[in-house]
């Protein structure tokens, strides 16, 4: 190889090879999080932002509808080598021109920049998480947060320094005797030159340059300036509502407005207690009706057992009733006239057979009553004196 040919792929070697649609300075955007799925949600951020700049700033007017619109005039141009020429014309300015919203490529892992021509994207974002707020409908899936970007410089403190004073002169250059709540978070990202205890105390020095009177609050600031550093870009904002939306997190919000519409924790207890309440009722009156079937019960048990004492006793009295008839009636053990076989023995039936020996019971009572009678009698003679 010869060295002439050597020195070319040196030179080429030794290029950085940058790409239009890297992450640089002069940029406006929206710097959004996420945690893996990061094509899924560039086309999230896509459709969430276009919607919402469709309803404040109107649809978008890109050279597609415009040549769409001049075809309309150019009918009656049959040359074929015009109809080309125009295309390429349109697929030219459709390279050319910068869309509404566009992804970057930021070399880090699921961080994403989608830079836009509009003017204030803080109000576009405000104006989302303000609505996911109120409303409680889920915008979101993949991403994480989405912070707004007011602009965007090289990592150098000279270029740093003149960018903050550019940024903060749009919230804070307020007239005197107005000060502001304030606070500065800062987060640097792949990137050992840039420290943040440096960044902090040049947003303090800064403000305060503009308006003595501004206080710097970290409980319950009114604004908030945002630093971020990825690799060699800082990326700078002012944002309003930062504790409010969560940082700027669609999960969090979500949850703060889920919280607002449940009921709360007076009317849970009241709820509660009338739920006891009326348990307690319930079984009041399960205890009460339990009570009257047992006192039927009982009632009907002691009704019954009543009844078969009362039949008992009358069985008997009839027994009675029939075994002195039996004894008294003589015809039982006669033998009918005109029985020619008497001295026979009949059969006898068991019904007679009772009958029989309940007489017998009967003769035998009488006789020992008359021997009782005639011993007294004995007695009492021979106890008496006799009279001469």
């Amino acid at each position: 190889m010869s060295e002439k040919r050597k020195k070319f792929y040196r030179k080429c070697g030794n290029k950085k090879h940058c790409s239009q649609n890297d992450l640089d300075a002069d940029m406006r955007g929206f710097l959004v999080t996420c945690n893996t799925h990061e094509r899924e949600t560039v086309r999230e951020m896509y459709n969430l932002l276009n919607e919402y700049a469709d309803k404040v700033y109107g649809p978008e007017v890109t050279a597609i509808k415009e040549a769409a619109g001049d075809d309309t005039d150019d009918d009656d141009d049959d040359d074929m080598e015009k109809a080309l020429a125009k295309e390429r014309e349109n697929i030219i300015k459709m390279t050319k021109q910068t869309r509404r919203f566009q992804n970057t490529n930021t070399h880090c892992k699921n961080i994403i920049f989608i830079r836009t021509t509009l003017e204030n994207p803080c109000q576009l974002a405000h104006q989302i998480f303000q609505e996911m707020l109120d409303t409680g409908i889920q915008k979101a899936r993949y991403s994480l947060r989405m912070t707004p970007i007011s602009l965007t410089c090289k990592a150098n403190m000279k270029t740093i320094e003149k960018t903050l004073t550019t940024v903060l002169k749009e919230r804070f250059e307020t007239p005197f005797g107005v000060g502001i709540r304030y606070t500065g978070m800062v987060k640097v990202r792949n990137n050992d030159s840039v420290k943040r205890t440096t960044v902090l105390s040049l947003i303090d020095r800064t403000v305060k340059e503009l308006n003595p009177l501004h206080q710097k609050c970290v409980d319950a600031p009114e604004v908030v300036v945002i630093f971020e550093v990825i690799r060699n870009v800082a990326l700078i904002s002012v944002v309003e509502d930062y504790e409010q939306f969560r940082k700027y997190n669609f999960h969090e919000v979500i949850k703060v407005a889920q919280k607002r519409f449940e009921p709360s924790d007076a009317k849970k207890e009241g709820e509660t207690e009338a739920s006891t309440d009326s348990a307690m009722v319930e079984e009041g009156n399960k205890a009460e009706n339990a009570k009257g079937v047992g006192n039927e019960k009982s009632d009907t048990e002691s009704n019954t057992t009543e009844k078969t004492e009362s039949e008992r006793v009358e069985n008997e009295d009839s027994n009675c009733i029939n075994n002195d008839s039996v004894a008294k009636s003589p015809q039982n053990n006669a033998i009918p006239h005109g029985d020619l076989n008497a001295d026979k023995e009949l059969p006898v039936s068991p019904n007679d057979e009772k009958v029989g020996s309940q007489s017998d019971l009967v003769t035998e009572d009488k006789a020992t009553t008359n021997l009782i009678l005639e011993t007294d009698q004995s007695e009492s003679k021979e106890q008496s004196p006799s009279v001469h």
